[in-house]
């Protein structure tokens, strides 16, 4: 049976440490990710660590257990009101430390391509200051060894529901057909044709799709 929990403290370095290495194996081949990281796979850790770590300053972050292996799947989303990386705090949290780690033209990349690009299909597909009157999610993953098991589901149940007692839309990304086919059967809706983003040398280009759920009380 899944269960799931509320990882409560950012404090708790063991705990987002088992969190983040879950989300390692979920996304160590994810184009975007490989991109985020220059193609430096020792560096993948880290950007997932530092991510969720700033998300739960702003948001909650949620793990799944099955049965009894604990950490088999994380999700976590910004509250409405807030942004990632929207206050001092959540780039001490690790974001700062990555940042800094990263060479010059890394984080070229990151101020001249990703962001601005990112910035301009939400503004084209969700419309301005849509996303900050969402719930925006964030890193979604289920260990390799448990898909299909509605782990994934069973995560974003929570944000849903808060979504829906709110009135309030929630947001994601994804960056490959086969997330956009799931999320879709979870009833999310592509907001717009994906926008290609090139990553820096090898690390080629990836599809960025942005994807949203209305709350359930505007379907009736």
């Amino acid at each position: 049976m899944v269960q799931i929990r509320r990882l409560t403290d950012p404090t708790s370095a063991a705990a987002f440490d088992r969190a983040a290495e879950v989300l390692v194996t979920a996304f160590e081949q994810d184009p975007f990710t490989i991109a985020c990281t220059g193609g430096e796979k020792t560096l993948i850790f880290t950007f997932l660590r530092a991510l969720i770590a700033a998300v739960a300053l702003a948001g909650e972050v949620w793990v799944a257990s099955q049965g009894d292996q604990d950490f088999v799947g994380v999700a976590s989303w910004v509250y409405p009101d807030r942004l990632l990386n929207d206050s001092p705090d959540q780039g001490e949290a690790g974001m700062n430390a990555l940042f800094a780690s990263f060479p010059a033209e890394l984080v070229e990349w990151w101020m001249l391509t990703l962001i601005p690009t990112m910035d301009e299909q939400e503004a084209e597909q969700l419309g301005l200051g849509i996303r900050q009157d969402s719930y925006n999610v964030y890193a979604v993953g289920v260990h390799p060894q448990y898909h299909k098991e509605n782990i994934a589901r069973a995560l974003l149940k929570v944000v849903e529901d808060k979504a829906n007692s709110q009135g309030k839309l929630i947001t994601l990304g994804c960056t490959s057909e086969t997330n956009v086919e799931i999320y879709t059967k979870l009833g999310y809706i592509a907001k717009g044709p994906p926008v290609p983003i090139t990553g820096l040398g090898t690390t080629g280009s990836f599809p960025s799709y942005l994807m949203a759920k209305r709350p359930a009380a505007q379907f009736k």
